[in-house]
């Protein structure tokens, strides 16, 4: 899982490079998803039979109360890429259903880290666009 750290360099990698790009015309951003419905939750030793059990007690931490489909993460990644996010670049799109938020607002000033929900994993939308 990342840490805090870890998804600070992310992004800090993500702004520099958007700031070294920009005259090639590429514009870099980062997609940080939240839990998220997928096979890997078999592989973490949840049962197929026993996911929709896990979603819904691990509801709780999750500000909109459920998992993210795929196609969700997908979408946000689809809008960094296509011309409604043209004048985007450098930033971390959290497709978190407001996890970030309540972990931040939560443990402000605190040492904590994340959360057994911590964002799984990352995605980094570079695109290159005529502007």
């Amino acid at each position: 899982m990342r840490s805090t750290r870890q998804k600070a360099a992310i992004e800090a990698f993500a702004r520099s490079w958007a700031i070294e790009l920009k005259d090639r015309r590429i514009r870099v951003n980062v997609i940080g998803p939240g839990p998220t419905a997928t096979p890997i939750i078999e592989k973490l030793g949840v049962a197929a039979a026993d996911l929709e059990a896990f979603e819904r007690a691990n509801a709780d931490a999750i500000p909109l109360g459920r998992f993210a489909r795929a196609d969700e993460v997908a979408h946000a990644a689809v809008f960094l890429a296509s011309d409604d996010g043209n004048f985007i670049t450098g930033v971390n799109l959290d497709v978190d259903g407001g996890t970030a938020v309540q972990w931040s607002y939560a443990h402000a000033g605190t040492a904590n880290s994340w959360s057994s929900l911590q964002r799984s994993a990352f995605a980094t939308s570079v695109t290159r666009r005529p502007w």
